[in-house]
């Protein structure tokens, strides 16, 4: 042959490997005397063994258009995606369905022919929506999410990664892998998901943070039963007010008529941002000042206690330190014979005054103003003092409607009080060639 070592000269064999395309002349030659020499014409055409090719292994569905090269050309490219590549390998990405592609490449010249085979990725954009939430109070923590598209395969969302992130508030972003976001600014704040892959489109959404509230009670003073209204008031409104008491509270004041006692009464505002707040708010009873003694009494006594409802106080007369400030009691001696004006006043929250008449005249019958028949052996019986000095006399007792309970001529200072109850009584007492001499006393058992 003229290929120059293409043919085995014994065997025949032809060797096409190396040798250029061409058409080749074999010429065999029989070892005989007489030899038929006979000829033939190999076409020895160009090899078309596919080597590498610019085919990449996935295509992000909005990718530009993109021409597929390959070692040997005049080849015919194919995929089964309609118009998504033309013959000639001009793809195109946003034509060709979500998933793995097959593609093919088949070129022939001559006797040579070979033929490649790819599988292309084709990803969705991967793309969602913010998973929005409701307002958020300042110093909250919540975790940002998002949803993906619907007509995005679960295959291509699972492993998803990216970062949070916001330019408002980049100190906000506690976790930019999980999500972890702490509410340190107010208003609104735009935060933005960006996937780590290129084929993909950022989710932004909005974060409303609101300021922190403060429930806050205002001091509220010691109040008095009988008292007016008092208006609550808190740091900030919009709240409610709720009190363990039975009706003392009417929206928010607070009505010391409840009574006297100690009562919880809190303050809550439950907003977007939640506080509360409690005050203890004492009420106290209402004091009563007023002074019970007889209308007139003999100077024959030297003291006279009278008898009070509350204790404590400031006693006072129309005297020259006849009544003792701190007690009441009166010294009828450093009084005389006066028309005592004693005053009783008790200062201060719920406080009170009363002021009564004391005629210190001067006799020596004494009168009794506390009477306490408990049987203790010690002023178990009404008694007036120096009255048996006075034969004749008539008592008459009345209770505090004016009925007459108990009436003895010659009173002998022995009534123990029998078939009445504890309270305040009058009694008239009528001495022979005097004028009736009236007055009250307290029976306490």
């Amino acid at each position: 042959s003229d290929c120059f070592g293409c043919i085995d000269s014994l065997t025949g064999i032809f060797d096409a490997t190396g040798i250029e395309p061409n058409i080749w002349e074999i010429t065999f030659t029989p070892e005989s005397f007489c030899p038929i020499i006979a000829q033939l014409s190999i076409d020895v055409s160009g090899s078309v063994e596919i080597g590498g090719s610019n085919v990449p292994g996935s295509f992000c569905e909005t990718a530009d258009e993109f021409l597929f090269n390959i070692n040997v050309l005049g080849g015919t490219w194919s995929a089964p995606c309609g118009t998504c590549l033309d013959s000639s390998g001009l793809f195109i990405a946003g034509g060709a369905p979500i998933g793995l592609l097959p593609i093919s490449y088949y070129i022939e010249n001559g006797a040579c022919s070979d033929s490649a085979f790819w599988e292309v990725d084709i990803h969705p954009v991967l793309q969602g929506e913010f998973n929005s939430l409701p307002p958020i109070c300042e110093d909250e923590q919540v975790s940002l999410s998002f949803t993906f598209d619907d007509d995005i395969p679960e295959e291509y969302t699972v492993g998803g990664s990216g970062v949070w992130s916001s330019t408002d508030c980049p100190g906000c972003i506690i976790n930019a892998n999980n999500g972890s976001f702490g509410a340190n600014q107010l208003g609104t704040v735009n935060v933005m998901y960006t996937f780590n892959s290129a084929c993909s489109e950022p989710i932004v959404g909005t974060i409303q943070i609101e300021p922190q509230v403060s429930a806050a009670i205002s001091d509220v003073p010691e109040l008095c039963a009988t008292g007016d209204v008092v208006l609550l008031e808190a740091e900030e409104g919009g709240g409610t007010w709720a009190s363990d008491c039975d009706g003392c509270l009417v929206n928010d004041s607070f009505d010391p008529s409840a009574g006297a006692g100690s009562y919880e009464v809190t303050y809550t505002i439950d907003g977007v941002c939640y506080d509360q707040d409690m005050v203890e708010v004492v009420v106290v009873p209402q004091r009563d000042a007023t002074i019970t003694l007889p209308d007139w009494i003999c100077l024959a006594q030297e003291d006279l206690q009278p008898a009070m409802l509350w204790p404590g106080g400031d006693w006072s007369g129309n005297c020259d330190n006849c009544i003792d400030s701190s007690t009441g009691l009166i010294n009828l001696m450093l009084a005389g014979v006066i028309e005592l004006e004693v005053t009783h006043i008790l200062e201060g929250l719920c406080g009170d005054s009363d002021q009564v008449i004391l005629d210190i005249i001067g006799c020596d019958i004494e009168f009794v103003n506390v009477f306490t028949p408990n049987g203790d052996d010690q002023n178990d019986e009404l008694v007036f003092e120096y009255l048996q000095s006075f034969p004749g006399n008539r008592l008459k007792i009345f209770d505090r409607w004016g009925l007459l309970v108990y009436e003895r001529s010659n009173y002998g200072n022995n009534w123990r009080g029998d078939g009445v109850s504890d309270g305040t009584y009058y009694y008239e007492l009528s001495i022979p060639g005097r004028e009736p001499m009236t007055g009250s006393f307290m029976l306490l058992r």
